[in-house]
């Protein structure tokens, strides 16, 4: 899945969603130290794309992410919540 995965960032939306972004990647075994989730829409910041680039995780601004062409991805959680049956 790391290779699948590389090239990939998720757009934080507030802190809680932000500390998800971050624990799913370091669950999936990239190193995250240094990164709390904290950097997000709802606070105003501007690296608020959380995840890899050539093999580094990092945050970035979204024109670091149209400039390398990264793909913008919802958290797998998220999107398994949106087609679950009630």
């Amino acid at each position: 899945m790391k290779q699948e995965i590389n090239n990939t960032v998720i757009k934080a939306l507030d802190p809680k969603h932000g500390k998800k972004i971050v624990s799913w990647f370091k669950r999936q075994g990239w190193n995250t130290e240094g990164y709390d989730g904290d950097c997000t829409e709802e606070g105003n910041s501007v690296h608020i794309y959380y995840g890899l680039r050539d093999g580094v995780f990092s945050y970035w601004a979204l024109s670091h992410v149209e400039t390398y062409n990264l793909k913008i991805i919802q958290l797998p959680s998220e999107i398994k919540e949106s087609y679950s049956i009630y």
